[in-house]
């Protein structure tokens, strides 16, 4: 198997960090979000995925309970070594300050993704909570867009805004649908290159994320093409509303050949 994206154990979680979405592989980091048992969450991280993603929004039906996710992150790190565990990121939608702070600390959250258009004055409080409980959590905010226009003109500005304050550490675009997250629907990647290309020149400060229909089939061209940071799927991979291991492989593998140039 390949573990070329693997540091060593003993690397803070910081190194963790910037492998996933500082392209120290020279591919994007990757995702994989809405994990349910312990199986398919091993699999995930034995496939080579960067980070895994569990959801805690309740009206989705990816959601696990506090309990659920404990019983699934104790699995994962029973199972696998630290050299080959991926970062665990909890995903939240306009959940209450003290619930995403108390979940981050029992769980051992590497990552909150929040995905419900949270606003500079929640952002300041979580990241304060983080801070007095001691927690390293990294704070991921998603941006829905309703096309590629709107991702190129506002993203660089928010992350500019709240880069400065140190509110956040990532961003990430997804496509506006019926749901906060998992719809789907792509962006045209083409023109988010303009996001890659800010990211050189340091209009955009922060790492930055593609998510929405992506898919094996598709994942290498929207790399290629925009040039995110890392990339984040759910339903790309799942057949039958499930998550499908096949998949998963293939997603990844797909997004190793970015880098194999």
């Amino acid at each position: 198997m390949d573990t070329s994206r693997d540091a060593d154990p003993t690397l803070p979680a910081i190194a963790r960090w910037e492998a996933f979405c500082y392209r120290s592989n020279r591919r994007p980091g990757v995702k994989i979000c809405g994990l349910r048992d312990e199986e398919t969450l091993l699999f995930t991280a034995q496939a080579g995925a960067d980070a895994v993603g569990l959801v805690f929004y309740p009206l989705s039906r990816r959601f696990v309970s506090l309990e659920e996710a404990r019983r699934l992150v104790n699995g994962l790190r029973r199972g696998l070594p630290p050299k080959v565990q991926p970062l665990v990121a909890g995903l939240f939608v306009r959940a209450p300050v003290e619930e995403v702070v108390r979940y981050a600390g029992e769980l051992g959250l590497d990552l909150v993704q929040l995905q419900g258009d949270e606003d500079p004055s929640y952002l300041e409080q979580l990241r304060q909570r983080l801070e007095a409980e001691g927690l390293m959590t990294r704070v991921l905010l998603a941006l829905a867009c309703v096309d590629a226009t709107e991702a190129v003109t506002r993203l660089p500005r928010l992350a500019r805004e709240l880069a400065a304050h140190g509110l956040i550490d990532a961003l990430m675009v997804d496509r506006r649908g019926t749901l906060p997250g998992g719809n789907g629907l792509p962006l045209e990647w083409s023109r988010l290159a303009a996001l890659a290309a800010g990211r050189r020149t340091g209009e955009l400060p922060l790492p930055w994320g593609l998510a929405g229909g992506l898919d094996p089939r598709s994942v290498e061209a929207a790399c290629r093409q925009a040039e995110p940071d890392f990339v984040d799927v759910s339903s790309g991979v799942e057949k039958d509303g499930r998550k499908d291991g096949n998949l998963i492989r293939e997603f990844i593998m797909a997004v190793r050949k970015v880098g194999a140039i």
